[in-house]
């Protein structure tokens, strides 16, 4: 069978020219190998692949998909205008994001790119996270925050918690940014958060701990 590289194409086999393409902002390149054999019974056999390579910000990815079996079996991409059709809407979907600076739906593309899905070629339902505007995000940190703080002071245990802070705010933000600095807001308020509640007064601070209480 021959390698996904297009040179590589054993005697028997064919590939296409690398098609260039530009999804969003990195450029792609997709091209299809198709080779004949035979199986271990001497009956016609097919390969057929289908591979993109896309070009990020910082690094090179390569998707592969490959199809074996009979030469005349129908499902043979090469062989059926609608089963390529569907490999090709596939391929289409796929993306370089960059998580540092653009808006990435993780969950969408986990739901795309799992394997059941992947083998089936289906696409799937779009899977969307409850994002929140930048300001809203910050409001939400800076006030988490302030409460963390003043659990704090009341002895809680606030472990657990900030180990999965960064985890939370990744699923409300759009991007890796605005998730950095919405965990800077939280951990900011955190100290404000502990003196606010230093300043109740001590005798009735066991009384007010996990409470709204008037500060002085």
């Amino acid at each position: 069978y021959a390698h996904s590289d297009a040179g590589a194409s054993r005697k028997n086999g064919t590939a296409e020219e690398p098609a260039l393409t530009k999804k969003a902002a990195y450029a792609s390149a997709r091209f299809s190998v198709v080779c004949a054999d035979k199986s271990d019974d001497g009956t016609p056999a097919a390969a057929f692949g289908l591979i993109e390579v896309l070009a990020g910000e910082f690094n090179f990815y390569m998707v592969e998909r490959y199809w074996r079996g009979g030469a005349a079996d129908p499902g043979l991409p090469s062989g059926s205008k609608r089963v390529l059709a569907n490999w090709t809407r596939f391929f289409d979907r796929i993306r370089v994001c960059n998580t540092m600076s653009d808006t990435c739906n993780t969950a969408a593309a986990a739901m795309i790119h799992a394997h059941p899905r992947f083998s089936t070629m289906r696409p799937p339902p779009v899977v969307t996270k409850p994002v929140l505007a930048p300001a809203k995000a910050l409001k939400a940190a800076t006030a988490f925050g302030e409460l963390t703080g003043r659990a704090e002071t009341c002895n809680e245990n606030t472990k657990q918690l900030l180990a999965k802070i960064g985890q939370m705010f990744d699923y409300v933000t759009a991007n890796d940014k605005e998730r950095t600095q919405a965990v800077a807001a939280f951990e900011k308020a955190i100290p404000l958060g502990r003196a606010k509640q230093a300043k109740i007064d001590v005798d009735n601070s066991a009384r007010f701990c996990g409470r709204t209480a008037s500060i002085r």
